[in-house]
């Protein structure tokens, strides 16, 4: 699982330069990767509580920022930290206690919208 983890994030990194044009988008877009995440990092998050393909990712890259919107911050995918996941997830266990399912974390949040 590591290796096709690591290969998926690794095909955005010819992004990390943004860009115009990026498909039909008009804006300029662009991707970056965050320094891998460390187990004793994840652990403090979690504490052992996380799905195996999160702590690859995480171990791969601590955070990931997707095809942002770097001129106007209104757009792109934000993969969250552990520690951030693990505080959203906590939020949304408080904020959407009806519709929240035990077992569902929070990984990322599109930038731009207000909802989560």
């Amino acid at each position: 699982m590591a290796n096709s983890i690591s290969a998926a994030l690794d095909s955005f990194r010819a992004f990390e330069e943004p860009r115009h044009g990026v498909g039909t988008n008009p804006f300029k877009l662009g991707c970056s990767l965050a320094v891998p995440a460390s187990n004793d990092e994840i652990e403090k998050a979690w504490r052992g509580d996380v799905p195996i393909h999160m702590r690859q990712l995480w171990l791969t890259s601590r955070s990931v920022r997707l095809f942002e919107d770097v001129e106007y911050g209104q757009g792109g995918l934000v993969l969250l930290s552990p520690e951030q996941a693990a505080a959203r997830t906590a939020e949304f266990y408080i904020t959407y206690s009806g519709d929240a399912v035990q077992g569902d974390i929070v990984i990322g949040e599109f930038l731009g919208e207000l909802e989560l």
